[in-house]
């Protein structure tokens, strides 16, 4: 819900007994049962700050004032309801809100506040509710909540389903850092109900909460499923220059089709970086043309025409070109040629940089016919910033296509091998391979001989997409980081024969039509891939009408595997729910943690009501802190508050072990900024948010502890996570710091035996301890936000 502004102000109490500044790290106690307990704490957490704050004036608290709703904003969504002072019914005073409504509506009122940022406040109200119903997957109904000024849940309080008498609620939660709150009241919300509520004697009250506030780990496991190692996933997916920061091709327009701009931007200028060709050598003495009628691959090739009958050396080049000393590239390309004395073309290849040759290659004895040929390139000098030059000695025509510069040490399916070895050290459970772009995608254009695959123009992010990355190279990337493949099928404008014809390609026998068609292109045995998604980010009648029959024909191509749904719905459930492994969603607002959660319990009810006791399970295909934000407000994705935002999401789907078994980070490179790789030319960095996960994924197979605190997990800016590993013998927790301070919290361990001595800790903090949470790495200083190992002594029981 998104209500207008109405803000009242508190000021800070001076006698405030929040202490602020006092040490780096949280303590903690970790347990020791039997020999040979691994102690681990780890501590993701940044510095923020808050002070017990006056009580703030929430105004008409009592609904006393005439109208009933003054300094409220009422909004309702649905049939109109009654809404009303009651004077017979009230809590306190003379009356109380009334609203009532028998037909389906939602409807809440809301009060915007600023309040001292980091404060701790606690919102009582009263509720009565008499026949209140919602439509099945409701859960907010007669109850109070903490948003943001945008609405965005923050906190939510008990729903009062049915009658009810007075009940005092209450939400304890912290002021956000923007210190911008706000109060909602809702009859039903989320969804439409019907029926009577009655709110009364409205307050808000500061709470002194010392940083030495108290936590208990308990050993009772919250959930009896371990967090799985596919909760840790990746996603992949042709976007601008994702695919090719991971790519070691070093040529940029390699079929000569031309440049196409980016259809969205984050620096604008700078953000596309693809390279161009230019003529080169005895320029004035040529003319050059993208020749249509004489491609070799794709819509054109290049020709190269000397014009005068005087001998003259011309080509083309590229800019750009990085190389090492020593280590060799392989050069392959597409040409012909033709003189005017009909003798052999001969093309000489070079790189050169920093005034001085490189390395050089020569390939001789083209003529008229199409030839693909390959050469060696040894760089004698490093270089940042070479030209590839490609020339050759007129009269004559020269044709080229499909130029290719790959340094022999890329990994198979032409990876860059500082990128597969980031990946490895990262361990992803599963990588989606998806996205937008899926819609439009055919899958048949990406195999093959890469050099006869087509470019084409990326329809929905823009740029020209070099189609050398298709499924076969996709799950070869997997196999050489050690995560499972999860490929995603188009469903818009293709039948459930084509998804099945992808799934017999990928694990069919090779006597299978298009089990031969990949065994022709080099993989014989079938790859196994276990998961398949059906469509990216579809809803909609048509969809829920067909994806049982996409369902049934992809497991008639191989029973075994596993199948994603997209966007999930009851009519998804109903008509598929007996085929369907998993639903789902994309989370794309996860600071938002009350109202991501919110979400994860209604599916989690959705799949109970209309599941027919199957066990289908939640993966979270897609998600991070935003989808959006284009321009200069991406750059917060590559923040240490992006890391610790992320964090939370982390803690908060592990404690959904059992429902939320599978979830993909987005994005895995660059995309303008969402990447947690971010590279260029041959420099790398890693995000903090790939620091976060690096340490989220040892807790894979490990159970969620009962954690008890004195603020809902998504009110308090510490938020504090424990997975016990199923041998008892490694307790692991991760305390989160979103604040701008230092927070001390004692960690008490509760039916854990004798706490081992001392305790590993693992900490992702700003090097400089600049106090801003916008500070992240860079090409400049890429070790800014790191993890810094260090142990601490434990204290007693």
């Amino acid at each position: 819900k998104s209500l207008p502004r109405n803000d009242r102000r508190a000021s800070p109490s001076p006698d405030s007994d929040e202490r602020q500044g006092r040490g780096q790290r949280p303590s903690g106690f970790v347990a020791k049962q039997g020999a040979g307990l691994a102690a681990l704490l780890f501590a993701l957490f940044f510095t923020a700050g808050g002070s017990l704050a006056a009580e703030p004036l929430i105004e008409n608290a009592g609904f006393e004032a005439k109208p009933v709703t003054q300094g409220w904003s009422v909004h309702v969504y649905g049939a109109p309801p009654e809404i009303g002072a009651d004077g017979a019914v009230s809590r306190e005073g003379a009356a109380s809100l009334r609203i009532s409504s028998t037909e389906p509506s939602d409807v809440a009122l809301g009060q915007n506040l600023s309040l001292p940022p980091g404060a701790v406040y606690r919102l009582r109200g009263w509720v009565r509710t008499r026949d209140l119903q919602a439509a099945p997957g409701v859960t907010v109904a007669g109850t109070y909540q903490i948003q943001t000024h945008e609405g965005a849940t923050r906190v939510t309080g008990k729903s009062h389903f049915g009658t009810n008498d007075w009940t005092e609620e209450e939400i304890r939660f912290r002021v956000p850092p923007d210190g911008q709150v706000r109060v909602a009241v809702f009859f039903v919300g989320f969804g439409k109900g019907t029926g009577e509520a009655w709110f009364d004697d409205v307050r808000l009250e500061p709470v002194a909460l010392s940083d030495a506030e108290r936590i208990v780990i308990r050993a009772e496991r919250m959930r009896e499923v371990p967090i799985s190692p596919l909760q840790f996933g990746q996603f992949v997916e042709h976007l601008c220059d994702l695919v090719p920061g991971m790519h070691a091709e070093r040529i940029d327009d390699d079929s000569f089709e031309g440049c196409v701009p980016y259809r969205f931007k984050y620096r604008g200028d700078v953000d596309d970086r693809t390279r161009t060709w230019y003529p080169s050598g005895a320029v004035h003495a040529g003319d050059y043309l993208r020749d249509p009628d004489n491609a070799w691959n794709g819509k054109a090739s290049l020709r190269i025409r000397s014009a005068g009958p005087e001998p003259s050396t011309l080509g083309v080049s590229q800019d750009g070109i990085w190389v090492h000393a020593g280590k060799p590239l392989r050069l392959r390309l597409a040409l012909r040629g033709e003189r005017t004395d009909e003798k052999p073309v001969t093309v000489t290849a070079a790189i050169g940089g920093r005034g001085s040759m490189l390395a050089k290659a020569t390939i001789e004895e083209i003529g008229p016919n199409w030839t693909v040929r390959e050469v060696r390139l040894v760089p004698t000098a490093n270089c940042v910033d070479g030209t590839l030059s490609i020339e050759f000695r007129g009269p004559g025509t020269l044709w080229l296509d499909r130029v290719s510069l790959v340094p022999e040490d890329a990994c198979p399916g032409g990876w860059r091998p500082d990128v597969v070895n980031a990946l490895k050290e990262l361990k992803p459970g599963i990588i989606r391979f998806g996205g937008s772009l899926l819609e439009w995608y055919e899958w048949e254009s990406g195999i093959g001989p890469v050099e006869k695959r087509t470019p084409f123009a990326d329809p929905y992010w823009g740029g020209l997409n070099a189609n050398n990355v298709g499924i076969d190279e996709f799950v070869g990337l997997c196999r050489l980081v050690g995560a499972e493949p999860l490929v995603c099928v188009r469903w818009s404008g293709k039948t459930p024969q084509d998804a099945a014809n992808e799934v017999e390609y990928l694990n069919g026998a090779a006597t299978t039509p298009y089990s031969a068609k990949r065994a022709a292109n080099g993989q014989r045995e079938p790859y196994g891939v276990k998961y398949f998604q059906i469509g990216n980010e579809i809803s909609g009648a048509e969809y829920e009408r067909t994806v049982a029959n996409f369902a049934r024909a992809m497991r008639a191509a191989d029973p075994s595997i596993k199948l994603l749904s997209a966007f999930p719905s009851e009519a998804v459930v109903q008509n598929a729910g007996e085929l369907l492994d998993f639903l789902c969603p994309h989370h794309y607002a996860v600071a938002n943690l009350a109202g991501t959660e919110a979400d994860i319990i209604a599916l989690r009810d959705l799949v109970r009501r209309l599941g027919r006791g199957r066990d289908i399970r939640l993966a979270v295909t897609e998600w991070n802190t935003t989808a959006g934000g284009w321009e200069l407000g991406r750059r917060e994705l590559l923040t240490l508050s992006n890391a610790l935002k992320c964090a939370r999401y982390h803690n908060l789907i592990g404690r959904h072990s059992d429902f939320v078994e599978m979830a993909n980070r987005s994005n895995m490179t660059n995309s303008f900024c969402s990447g947690i790789i971010q590279t260029k030319g041959p420099d790398l960095y890693l995000a903090p948010t790939y620091h976060a996960q690096a340490l989220y994924v040892r807790a894979a197979g490990s159970f969620p502890l009962h954690v008890e605190t004195s603020l809902e997990p998504a009110a308090d800016e510490v938020d504090v996570f424990a997975a016990m590993s199923p041998d008892t013998k490694t307790l692991r927790i991760y305390a989160v710091n979103e604040s701008a301070m230092p927070r001390e919290r004692r960690i008490h361990l509760a039916g854990l035996g004798t706490p081992a001595s001392r305790a590993r800790v693992f900490s992702l903090a700003d090097r400089d301890r600049a106090g801003e949470r916008t500070v992240g790495n860079s090409f400049a200083d890429p070790d800014r936000i790191r993890t810094v190992e260090s142990e601490i002594a434990i204290a007693g029981p």
